[in-house]
């Protein structure tokens, strides 16, 4: 508001640079209101102008405002598209990017870099490796597939959609990678099991190219999945001095499921930072695999103050006391979950069929064909009984 108050005593508020900045300002404030007065008060409102509106309802989670917005604005360019096209990507919004993406095209428009980036990125988190592959046509097509920050959207999609012969295309034949590049393939790796293809790209990574934290985490994922608990206490070794929260999570989770829960605990008793619940649900959920109730127990009561929103540990301390037979606990844990207004979080997935994903959710009735859904599974349910 100073700023604004300054620009208006000093007469600049009418340049149209200046008050886009400003609309700009007020939104990544969260003050999408005062924004759109000063939007609506710009007489000759440029591409500009619009994009920093349009960005701004986004970037606040107000879609429809900004699909409105868009709809009214008379000449929008790539960046009109690409800035209405994140809007929806960050608002997990996946169906309205690709179908966005098809009436860019309609209207022949070139997507640029950032489109290209943002509609992978949807493939990649709907696994939606059709579609995933027509994108990758079209940026081929457009000659911009060795971009680097393409290419990375590219593997990252392909990884995570499953193909990670794909994936390993695309990276192998990659002019120029970053740490971002690198960071995608080998969490790709590892998160599709090919630990050890993970740790030996870690391995031969550039001198050039120090680490980022996910990068970390992807190494110490590999090695706490694959049974390689020395080979991950060796990394840690390396660079316990870039180690946060979330790579001590990572390294508690691979000593827990390797068994080593003593050394789990003591790790979290020593760490320099303050352990995340995250590491002590991995604890928990460490000795409900080995069965140690005694462990459980207390670092049960560790986490439970941390924990106040999330009913994880709750959930698996209480399937440690099933598993035992100890039920009259178990009632205990779910009274207490209940005391504190805390639930089973419910699963959800989702499915391409047919070039169109669909999306579930536990206990959703909202599909179209919800009826015949359910139908199916009972019939499958009632011809698994005999077996």
């Amino acid at each position: 508001m100073n700023i604004h108050g300054h620009t208006v005593k000093i007469g600049m508020e009418r340049d149209v640079y200046i008050s886009s900045s400003l609309i700009d300002l007020y939104c990544k404030c969260g003050q999408t209101n005062e924004g759109r007065l000063l939007f609506d008060s710009v007489a000759e409102k440029n591409v500009v102008t619009w994009n920093s509106m349009i960005g701004g309802y986004g970037f606040n989670g107000q879609m429809e405002e900004a699909n409105s917005l868009f709809e009214a604005m008379p000449s929008p360019n790539s960046v009109s598209w690409s800035a209405l096209i994140t809007g929806y990507l960050d608002n997990k919004q996946f169906d309205k990017v690709l179908d966005l993406f098809n009436q860019m095209l309609l209207f022949g428009e070139r997507p640029n870099k950032s489109t290209f980036s943002s509609l992978l990125c949807a493939c990649a988190t709907t696994a939606s490796l059709e579609k995933g592959k027509n994108i990758h046509g079209k940026a081929i097509k457009l000659g911009i597939q060795s971009d680097v920050f393409v290419g990375t959207a590219l593997t990252d999609m392909y990884a995570k959609s499953g193909d990670v012969e794909g994936a390993c295309r695309v990276f192998n034949r990659m002019p120029q990678r970053n740490e971002f590049t690198w960071t995608v393939m080998i969490q790709g790796l590892a998160e599709s099991g090919f630990a050890m293809e993970a740790l030996k790209l870690f391995d031969e990574m550039d001198s050039r190219t120090p680490p980022n934290d996910l990068m970390l985490s992807s190494v110490f994922f590999a090695c706490s999945h694959s049974g390689l608990v020395n080979r991950g206490l060796q990394y840690f070794r390396t660079f316990e001095t870039k180690m946060n929260g979330s790579h001590y999570t990572c390294l508690v989770d691979m000593l827990s499921r390797a068994g080593r829960l003593e050394e789990a605990e003591e790790l979290i008793e020593s760490m320099p930072v303050e352990p995340e619940p995250n590491a002590l649900a991995a604890l928990l959920s460490g000795c409900q695999r080995h069965k140690n109730e005694e462990l459980a127990e207390r670092t049960a009561k560790k986490l439970w103050p941390a924990a106040e929103r999330d009913s994880g540990g709750y959930v698996i301390l209480s399937n440690l006391y099933a598993s035992a037979g100890r039920w009259k606990d178990v009632l205990e844990v779910r009274k207490l979950m209940k005391e504190k207004g805390l639930k089973k979080n419910g699963g959800c997935s989702w499915i391409e069929l047919k070039n169109q994903v669909h999306s579930f959710h536990s206990g959703d009735g909202a599909h179209s064909q919800s009826i015949k859904i359910y139908g199916v599974l009972k019939l499958l349910m009632y011809e698994m009984v005999p077996v």
